[in-house]
């Protein structure tokens, strides 16, 4: 074999309708990951063989049917695009398709199969999208995310994982009795292990919240607490960030943000000029 990242001929027994391609084009990275092999994994990319040469499709594919492995998704993981810090926000918006052909975010695969560990870990790392498409998972009219899920199923476990990892989803006001504060404001502050899904990962600073106003007699008590409890999580998420940036470099983490910057300037102008163009 002359290329150690060509296509292989491989006997494929998992499901595959409605992906969108004819069949699956393996290499022999792909054959490691599918069989659970971490050890040959290691090997091929010791001998050049890497995740971005591999089919995306295929891989998205077998990335459903690996996820409950803890060991599989760690070594795809530390060998794949979130060691690349350049590109470190690409693994926010990864995606695998299920065997119905739809998109799935790999937590919320994870959480499906009861795989935890694979949680965290995903989470840790930046993994963000908790899109699920199974109906039995709740009123078809009225799906959630596997994150509104495990928050609105009381699933503890699950909401330790989120908080653990950043999770932030404060309300603008606290009217809504369905949203994240009625789980969360009048707990205890769980303290964050990493910043994986705050979506100010990848900004300068991070914006106080909306206290409340504290009237004068009734509810006074109540509305302190919870304008403590705002607080108390807002100090805890910027130490998280501070130690994000010091471990991403202080340095490289400013220079990403111009380059995040200059792209989004470059997108305004493209979508002026298409608009200028109609």
């Amino acid at each position: 074999m002359n290329d150690i990242n060509e296509e292989i001929q491989y006997n494929w027994n998992y499901a595959w309708q409605r992906t969108g391609s004819k069949k699956p084009v393996m290499n022999l990275l792909l054959k490691a990951i599918i069989e659970h092999d971490i050890e040959q994994a290691d090997y091929l990319y010791s001998q050049g063989a890497v995740l971005d040469r591999c089919d995306e499709t295929t891989l998205k594919r077998i990335l459903f049917e690996v996820m409950d492995d803890y060991s599989v998704i760690k070594w795809i993981i530390d060998h794949g695009t979130s060691k690349k810090k350049e590109v470190f926000q690409y693994t926010i918006s990864e995606k695998c398709i299920s065997t119905s052909g739809y998109l799935w975010g790999l937590p919320a695969r994870a959480y499906y199969l009861g795989a935890y560990d694979v949680l965290d870990l995903l989470c840790a790392n930046g993994f963000s999208n908790f899109n699920w498409y199974e109906k039995e998972w709740g009123d078809a009219d009225n799906i959630e995310n596997a994150d509104k899920y495990i928050i609105h199923s009381g699933d503890e476990k699950g909401l330790k994982i989120l908080l653990e990892n950043g999770y932030v989803d404060w309300p603008i006001s606290g009217t809504n009795k369905y949203d994240y504060q009625i789980y969360v404001l009048d707990r205890p502050q769980v303290r964050r292990k990493t910043n994986g899904l705050d979506k100010y990962r990848f900004k300068d600073s991070i914006p106080k919240p909306k206290l409340e106003d504290v009237p004068l007699f009734l509810g006074r008590k109540e509305a302190k607490h919870r304008n403590e409890r705002r607080m108390e999580d807002y100090n805890d998420r910027i130490r998280a960030h501070s130690e994000f940036i010091n471990w991403y470099g202080v340095e490289q983490f400013n220079n990403y943000l111009k380059e995040l910057s200059e792209f989004d300037k470059m997108c305004s102008r493209t979508i002026r000029y298409m608009a200028n163009e109609l």
